[in-house]
Order: C-alpha cells, then sequence, then structure tokens
C-alpha cells in the first residue's frame, strides 16, 4: 500500500487568475498538518485516520522526499524550530510528541503524563524551551529535553504561542478565552472572545493575530488582532473562515474557507484576490516566513499558491 500511495502523488501546475497553482495529488486521507520550513524549501505534511503518515515534501518539485513512520493514529500537529535544524510532530492522545531532525531521522519521543488529548507543542525563540499541552496542563522542557515545570492552565488548551520577549506565554483555549501567563510569577490573564478554539500568530509588528475555529453553521468566526493586551480590530467572512495565515511582508492574510474557497485579504478584511474553489474542505494552511508561498491541505490534495506577486 505504501508504494501505491507514493506512485499515485502527481505533481501538476495550472495558471489560474494570472497565478500560479501547483497541485500534489494522491493524499486519501486528507491533509492535516502543514508546516513549511523556515527558508520555505521543504515542507513537512501529516496524513489523517488510516493513513497515519507524515511527509517531507521537495516545495520546488513537489515530490515526497522523507516518508516518517512510526505513528499509530493521524498526525495532525507539527512546527518547525527557528533555527530549522529541527521539526516536532503529534499524533493521538499524549504522550504522542516525537523530535526529528531537518532530514527527517527521528531524535526522541518525549516523555511525559499521559494525556486524553493530543499535545501541541511551543518552541522559545532562542530553543531553550519548549510547552507542551496536556489536557488542561502546560508542561516547560529545557534545551535538554528535560521537563522542568508543571502548572495548571484555567481550560484545556489547543494553541499556544511565546512572546517575542520570551517572557510570556499566550495560550487558546478550547473555551471563549485567550489565556497569558507570566512564566517566572505564573500568573494569569484572561480576554474573552466570542467563540472557542484558536489558531495564534505573533506578527512581524509585534501583534498578537488569533483566529476562531468554525465549528457550526451559526459560528461567524474571526480574525482578531491584539497590541498591549487590548483588542485594535478584527474581521469576519461571510465564507465562513477555516483557517487564517499572515502573509509577511504584504499586510495581507490568506484565507481558507468552507466549501474550498481561498481569499487574500487586506489586514481590514477587504477583499485582494479571490482564487476561487480550490478542493473540498481545507484541513490545514501555512505561509512561508517570506510571503512568497501559501498552502493549503484538503481532503485529497494540497494546492500551493504563489503569492510572490502581490
Amino acid at each position: 500500500m505504501r508504494k501505491l500511495i507514493f506512485g499515485l502523488c502527481l505533481f501538476t501546475s495550472l495558471a489560474t487568475f494570472g497565478q500560479e497553482l501547483r497541485t500534489i495529488e494522491g493524499y486519501m486521507n486528507g491533509v492535516h498538518l502543514m508546516a513549511f520550513s523556515p527558508d520555505g524549501k521543504t515542507l513537512l505534511t501529516g496524513s489523517g485516520v488510516s493513513t497515519n503518515q507524515a511527509h517531507l515534501v521537495d516545495v520546488a518539485t513537489g515530490e515526497r522526499i522523507k516518508e516518517l513512520e512510526g505513528f499509530t493514529d493521524a498526525v495532525t500537529e507539527g512546527l518547525w524550530a527557528p533555527s530549522g535544524d529541527w521539526f516536532y510532530t503529534s499524533s493521538g492522545v499524549g504522550p504522542s510528541i516525537k523530535i526529528w531532525s531537518k532530514a527527517g531521522e527521528l531524535q526522541r519521543t518525549l516523555e511525559y503524563k499521559g494525556c486524553e488529548f493530543g499535545s501541541h507543542m511551543a518552541i522559545r525563540p532562542d530553543e531553550k524551551q519548549f510547552a507542551v499541552s496536556c489536557d488542561d496542563d502546560v508542561i516547560l522542557f529545557n534545551e535538554k529535553w528535560e521537563q522542568t515545570h508543571e502548572f495548571e492552565a484555567p481550560d484545556l488548551y489547543v494553541a499556544s504561542t511565546y512572546w517575542p520577549d520570551e517572557s510570556h506565554i499566550i495560550i487558546a483555549s478550547a473555551g471563549t478565552w485567550l489565556e497569558i501567563v507570566d512564566l517566572k510569577t505564573e500568573e494569569w490573564v484572561r480576554a474573552e472572545l466570542d467563540l472557542g478554539g484558536k489558531m495564534l500568530e505573533i506578527l512581524p509588528s509585534g501583534e498578537l493575530m488569533a483566529t476562531e475555529f468554525y465549528f457550526f453553521k451559526s459560528d461567524e468566526p474571526y480574525v482578531r488582532f491584539f497590541k498591549d493586551g487590548e483588542e485594535k480590530s478584527n474581521f469576519t467572512n461571510e465564507g465562513k473562515i477555516l483557517f487564517a495565515k499572515w502573509v509577511a511582508g504584504k499586510e495581507k492574510v490568506l484565507l481558507a474557507l468552507s466549501g474550498g474557497q481561498v481569499k487574500l485579504v487586506n489586514k481590514d478584511g477587504s477583499e485582494a484576490h479571490d482564487f476561487g474553489r480550490l478542493g473540498t474542505v481545507a484541513l490545514s494552511a501555512d505561509v512561508t516566513k517570506d510571503g512568497k508561498t501559501a498552502a493549503i491541505g484538503f481532503l485529497d490534495r494540497i494546492v500551493l499558491i504563489d503569492l510572490s506577486s502581490f
């Protein structure tokens, strides 16, 4: 079966709306993880239940250059270290975090208590501390991968990121809260939002971009921008936002909407470009650090979008 899956991987290119769209076909159970390496040359992908696979993909050619093995569940979380020397993956219930070299060689599996839900890991910019989610607990590891501290968050949390000065962790809970924890005092600050479950991204300006997940038809997910602890602006879209990724250097946001629609919008939510319907349901998305390439993971394919001309 593994040979069949590799054999079915097709890389096609077509011009649409004046932009080059490249499609990698052959995914059978959805692409639940998309993460570009810092240099934008390699894409980490994770597949769904029953496939239980992760791959490294050459962005230039669309070729799967490495299959990562040893998973027993869908690979849904992953992130490259800022240095680009390694990355992590997470699948199923914890402890499930694996650390890999940039070449895709397994370095270690983190050891910590069992978790009822899958784990997420935030990487401090200097790579000297890592915060792992385990249900409603935050587990800190040092650069030697030794567990140094554990403390309880107010709610089950689903995403987190370090503040640029490395003094705080921002946590998106499964409830209707953003939690900010001071790593020295362990004091918590809360900001209430309309919906639960978010994606977090620190922008070059120092702003926090928080995106609410779309669960039900009645939901109206927003993209919100925070600065100095206060919400400065927000926008929504009638297409229902599934994923939002900041496009560096362009002051724009790439939106993956329900129904497979993909749009590029300005920071105020006004439309800059409509790429149309590129797939069925978007399950993951990422944009390179230089803002030149985007990747959307659908149920059966990956679509790469050239953003360099915007």
